[in-house]
């Protein structure tokens, strides 16, 4: 099965938003199209950003909602120790999503962060957006050979071509939206 590491971004992104690829990748980890990976640094970095007033607020966050989140990710993901240290980015705090996919064996990682995605391609780990994850996950599901050929054809060019169990937060966004709107 595929292994990946999503990075904060694309996690919150997933979690708050009810259309887009980062919703799509999240509705795959859910649906067991692959196996996330993660740690406790990036479970707490998507903490500290769940509680950025931009997004608690907006959304009508509650502890409740963030700890869900944060449970989700302990119990569905596949959480490494920690024990690799990376020094690749040009933006250090974009390392802890490397060592973790190095780690865990991910084959990728997936992100919308410019810092990683110029990186392209790191020992064994692809970077890709999740656009482009979320048609990998998409030609894997329709026989596999399509998504080991995307795969291949990103190592040698270092990215993909763009391609094209839901977190409980999507309905209380969706009322949010709505009372927005009147």
């Amino acid at each position: 099965m595929t292994r990946a590491v999503i990075d904060t971004n694309v996690l919150v992104s997933g979690v708050m938003a009810l259309h887009g690829a980062p919703r799509r990748v999240l509705e795959a980890w859910h649906a067991g199209q692959f196996t996330l990976i993660t740690s406790e640094v990036i479970i707490a970095e998507v903490t500290r950003v769940l509680h950025y007033p931009r997004i608690y607020d907006r959304y009508n966050l509650t502890e409740d909602d963030v700890a869900a989140v944060v449970d989700s990710l302990r119990t569905e993901a596949e959480v490494v120790a920690g024990l690799y240290e990376v020094r690749r980015s040009t933006d250090p705090a974009d390392d802890m999503f490397l060592a973790c996919a190095l780690e865990g064996r991910a084959e990728y990682v997936v992100s919308g962060d410019r810092h990683l995605l110029e990186i392209g391609f790191y020992h064994t780990v692809l970077v890709v957006t999740p656009r482009q994850f979320a048609a990998v996950l998409a030609a894997e599901k329709q026989g596999g050979r399509g998504a080991e050929e995307q795969r291949n054809r990103g190592h040698n060019r270092g990215s993909l071509p763009d391609g094209g169990g839901p977190f409980h937060l999507r309905d209380k966004v969706r009322r949010t939206s709505e009372q927005s709107a009147l």
